[in-house]
């Protein structure tokens, strides 16, 4: 349901709906188990959408929440979910950490926006006390829906690889576009509106062309109908309607700068990693036996330094410090980095130069190391980031220096992946061999593939390559 209270106040700010005392009292126990959680953990929690607003439909209405450094998410929702089930279709928490609401990015700026306006504080600290408010102008809503680009994008990957149905990627796609589309109705009126329904009638107005594809996109959004396979793709077409969303974006309101959007992207998936691989995961690695084939395919790489006459290898990724203390002992000069300090920790306590640090920041110089050995961590880059990636650890190489590439890899996709061992869901993304070939072709000659197939399309990617010559 829209909310009939959202538009501009009389000193241009924006204006919402968004009110504790509008919380319907039905609602009230929910609100109430999800707070207890999130003050269990000190985190932060808000209701936003039409809980908040009070135009919420008891029994065909989500709970929207949001949780600033909230450990598991995902996993209360579900236990609020399961709890609620005949009060709401679902309870679903979005995760924010500190850091996405510092700093004067596009994205930090949208998230401090919404933060202030659309969310109603539930427990823990309240950043959202010291807002002030937001004018509702062009960079409130390129905050919003600048990202707009991006997501076509991603939707073009997800549907070239039929990793997603394509009535539920046309039902997403749809949803996203028509924000989009709201923000420009916003500027264009200077208004301030997230109405879908709203923004599609006053566009067709604007744009009459648009006024079919835009009635579409809203007949998906509300789920009036389902998209087909062949709607779908042509709806994300180049010269589909929400390619030309993406370019009346661009021209009245600006997208978001590129590099911008891969590093708050990466940055997430950066801060989930650190809260999935804490103390209790590092210690379970670190007791895990290294399987077989693993355990020749570092021999392997061992075989080729020594031939090569390498003195001095980087592991990037190095988790609980296994395989650089085994380097270690054969003589090399290691250094061994990752994101998450509780690893780290247990690196130095086996006597290893290691330090906290991601594939983007790893503070070397370059030309340093005469190997990179990466196992198992490249997955956890999502795949529009891996060629800067892939560039930073050639970087660090001596001309002609050697990487090894281990990865689990198989049907091209990448998401979050719940598992009970870890606080959070982590982030993977699972590429074919051709598409690994492909991005390690950017920056290495590849010297050797192996691959090892373990059943259930688990299927272990093993890379030696060598830093191409510039």
């Amino acid at each position: 349901m829209p909310d009939p209270w959202e538009g501009v106040a009389a000193d241009g700010t924006i204006v919402t709906g968004a009110d504790r005392s509008r919380v319907p009292a039905a609602f009230e126990p929910v609100l109430a188990d999800a707070a207890a959680l999130a003050a269990a953990s000190g985190a932060s929690l808000y209701v936003y959408g039409s809980v908040a607003d009070g135009t919420v439909r008891p029994g065909l209405s989500d709970v929207d929440l949001l949780s600033v450094d909230l450990a598991d998410p995902y996993g209360a929702g579900q236990v609020l979910s399961d709890r609620y089930a005949g009060l709401c279709r679902g309870v679903e928490i979005s995760p924010l950490t500190a850091a996405d609401l510092v700093g004067d990015s596009d994205a930090a700026y949208g998230d401090r926006v919404f933060l202030r306006h659309y969310c109603v504080h539930l427990a823990g600290p309240d950043p959202s006390a010291t807002l002030p408010a937001f004018p509702a102008d062009a960079r409130a809503a390129r905050g919003f829906n600048g990202d707009i680009a991006r997501w076509l994008q991603r939707w073009q990957q997800v549907l070239e690889s039929g990793q997603l149905a394509g009535d539920v990627l046309g039902v997403r796609a749809a949803r996203k576009t028509l924000l989009a589309v709201a923000a420009l109705v916003s500027v264009q009126d200077r208004t301030w509106t997230t109405d879908r329904a709203r923004a599609a009638r006053r566009w067709s107005e604007i744009e009459p062309s648009l006024a079919a594809p835009l009635s579409q996109l809203l007949a998906w959004a509300t789920t009036e109908l389902r998209p087909a396979q062949e709607e779908v793709r042509l709806a994300l077409a180049g010269d589909g309607i929400v390619a030309a969303v993406v370019d009346r974006f661009a021209s009245l309101i600006g997208l978001w700068p590129e590099e911008s959007q891969q590093d708050d992207d990466y940055q997430r998936v950066i801060a989930s990693l650190r809260v999935a691989y804490g103390p209790g995961p590092a210690a379970l690695r670190d007791g895990w036996a290294k399987e077989d084939f693993k355990v020749q395919e570092r021999r392997r790489f061992l075989d080729l330094l020594r031939e090569r006459g390498a003195a001095s290898l980087l592991e990037v990724g190095a988790g609980p410090g296994h395989d650089s203390l085994y380097f270690k002992q054969q003589g090399l000069r290691v250094l061994c980095t990752d994101l998450s300090p509780d690893m780290v920790q247990r690196c130095t306590a086996k006597g290893l130069d290691a330090r906290v640090a991601d594939f983007l920041r790893l503070g070397v110089p370059p030309a340093s190391f005469d190997a990179v050995f990466a196992l198992n961590c490249l997955l956890h880059v999502p795949t529009p980031d891996l060629p800067r990636v892939l560039k930073a650890l050639s970087e660090v190489l001596v001309p002609g220096g050697l990487l090894y590439v281990g990865t689990w890899g198989g049907p091209n996709q990448e998401g979050l992946v719940a598992d009970p061992r870890y606080p959070v869901p982590r982030f993977f993304a699972f590429r074919s061999d051709e598409v690994m070939r492909q991005l390690l072709a950017g920056q290495f000659d590849i010297l050797s593939f192996a691959a090892f197939d373990r059943g259930d399309n688990d299927r272990f990617q093993s890379f030696i390559l060598q830093k191409t010559a510039s």
